[in-house]
């Protein structure tokens, strides 16, 4: 049986130099291909609490794999051992699914928490902050509070993008489907790549 990278048993001599090649993906093409296939999922037609739980898990499936699409600038981060922190505001169950999928991981390195949010008072430290819906009301104070900080906000309430959240995660049939609202990424500092943006809706200011 042949073994990637290494010599056939049979034919004993090395894989043609295309199959090598085709071998080796970088990790910014694996997860752009894992973001794509996530946006290809669907909700399914079952009953109403399965399609909110696969929902929940969509939701953090999104908010994980945006971390290999946004640079965050130095200055994000107190010092070289600073935690990423993602804080999750009105839903503890994609708060659960980013915290068991982050386990024993890390981001850029750094070791990550995730944490529940109740309030918009004490956000300067974190990275990214999701807001559910049923938190909508808190959106304009956290744009307000911290649309010059580095912090990469999400929700998935109709208005976010238009009031200055940088991406909105929106149902599309029974598709997820994201925006970016590339002006509130710009005033947070947030250089988010090409290959996010051409998976996305992007949007300004204006147009939100």
């Amino acid at each position: 049986m042949a073994i990637l990278g290494r010599r056939h048993s049979s034919a004993n001599r090395p894989l043609p130099r295309e199959r090598r090649r085709g071998a080796v993906v970088t990790f910014s093409m694996r997860a752009a291909l894992v973001l794509s296939v996530v946006l290809t999922l669907t909700l399914s037609q079952s009953a109403q609490a399965q399609r909110g739980a696969e929902l929940n898990k969509l939701k953090a499936a999104f908010i994980f794999q945006f971390t290999n699409f946004v640079e965050w600038p130095a200055d994000a981060f107190e010092n070289n051992s600073s935690t990423f922190v993602i804080g999750v505001m009105g839903n503890d169950t994609v708060k659960d699914i980013i915290e068991s999928a982050v386990k024993g991981k890390t981001i850029s390195g750094r070791k990550v928490s995730v944490q529940s949010v109740s309030s918009t008072s004490d956000l300067s430290s974190f990275q990214i902050v999701f807001v559910d819906n049923s938190e909508r009301r808190s959106v304009p104070d956290l744009v307000d509070r911290y649309m010059d900080h580095p912090i990469l906000t999400i929700g998935d309430s109709d208005s976010f993008t238009k009031e200055g959240g940088v991406i909105r995660l929106y149902r599309q049939g029974s598709k997820l489907r994201i925006e970016i609202n590339i002006d509130a990424a710009e005033r947070a500092k947030l250089k988010i790549s090409s290959k996010l943006l051409s998976l996305g809706r992007v949007v300004h200011d204006e147009e939100s």
